[in-house]
């Protein structure tokens, strides 16, 4: 039997051969009433897609000259007051997604969604005057963020789980796993007496991977939690947060502080040296140029892999929401550090 032709579903549909194959690849420039009723048409006349021809087609379009690149966006959402650029991990997931866009020969630029003058419909229009259909939404300025845009025409996935209210595709570090990977190094290296301190609102950010990675080995290992979370705080230490963390410490006596570099200075401040009074780690142990414990997120490979992934949507002509979403998560590697003895 031989295969139906794109030629064949075109004469039966009566449209163009180009229409049948930009509705066969999901085109938004097809109206999504015409690509049903071809898709299902092609379906019902026993349309299979040829894989070699897939192939050679990427193939061709991977032999174009680099200089005429294919645009993908890193769509951060204002305001200003949130600088992604001077979060470390932020910076290298760009760094990563840039370098891996050149080298499949697409373009990666900031797109700045700014929802307090009401952006949205210039952000669009910006888009697809660029012809961008691959987006890579950046880390919300809040956890637990929520984003209302029409993704109906893009390739689409978020950095991390700080988006919500929406099916998305995400790529993160894997912090389950990475906590679990720092509690148990700390359990081998003879601390006993672990605290956690880390803000809810931090923990969210991560879905709760963070604590629940350290809760699960502590009790494991421990058959208790011998000091409970400190979550006492905000994004920073001072004021009130300050005196119930000291009291904190006090009462507690941990050996180890388990948290985001930014409590070094506070720890510091009331009086411990680190690692000689209390030793400290953290699941995101890579900052600015500071000796720390803990966990290397491969914050560029995040953005690689993010990269690969939003391609291949945008090559595999399929955008929007996806029904079932996918998570790729990548593992951190243990590194040793002067924060701990």
């Amino acid at each position: 039997m031989s295969r139906v032709t794109l030629k064949e579903i075109a004469e039966v549909c009566k449209v163009h051969t180009g229409t049948v194959s930009r509705a066969l690849n999901n085109s938004p420039k097809i109206r999504a009433e015409t690509r049903r009723r071809i898709q299902k048409k092609a379906k019902q006349m026993g349309y299979e897609r040829d894989p070699m021809l897939r192939a050679l087609s990427l193939y061709r379009s991977k032999k174009r000259p680099l200089d005429v690149r294919s645009g993908l966006a890193f769509l951060t959402v204002a305001p200003s007051s949130f600088p992604w650029q001077s979060v470390k991990a932020f910076a290298d997931y760009f760094e990563g997604a840039s370098k891996r866009a050149q080298e499949l020969g697409y373009h990666l630029e900031e797109i700045v969604l700014d929802l307090e003058k009401g952006g949205k419909d210039a952000t669009k229009r910006i888009l697809r005057a660029r012809g961008i259909e691959g987006i890579i939404i950046a880390p919300m300025p809040q956890s637990n963020s929520e984003l209302e845009f029409d993704w109906d025409e893009f390739s689409v996935v978020a950095l991390g789980f700080s988006l919500r209210g929406v099916k998305m595709h995400r790529v993160a570090n894997h912090q389950f796993r990475s906590m679990v990977v720092l509690t148990k190094k700390l359990i081998e290296k003879g601390y006993k007496r672990l605290a956690l301190c880390l803000p809810d609102s931090i923990d969210e950010r991560v879905a709760y991977g963070w604590s629940g990675g350290f809760l699960s080995v502590v009790y494991a290992r421990l058959g208790e939690i011998p000091i409970p979370i400190f979550r006492g705080f905000g994004t920073e230490i001072s004021g009130g947060s300050k005196d119930q963390f000291e009291a904190y410490l006090a009462l507690h006596k941990p050996e180890v502080i388990v948290g985001t570099p930014n409590l070094i200075q506070p720890i510091q401040d009331l009086g411990y040296s680190i690692p000689n009074d209390v030793g400290f780690s953290s699941p995101a142990a890579v900052s600015n140029g500071e000796d720390i414990a803990g966990i290397d997120e491969l914050s560029t490979e995040i953005g690689v892999a993010a990269v690969d992934f939003v391609t291949s949507e945008v090559e595999g002509r399929r955008f929007g929401i996806p029904s079932v979403p996918r998570q790729i998560l990548i593992e951190g590697v243990w590194q040793e550090g002067a924060t701990l003895i």
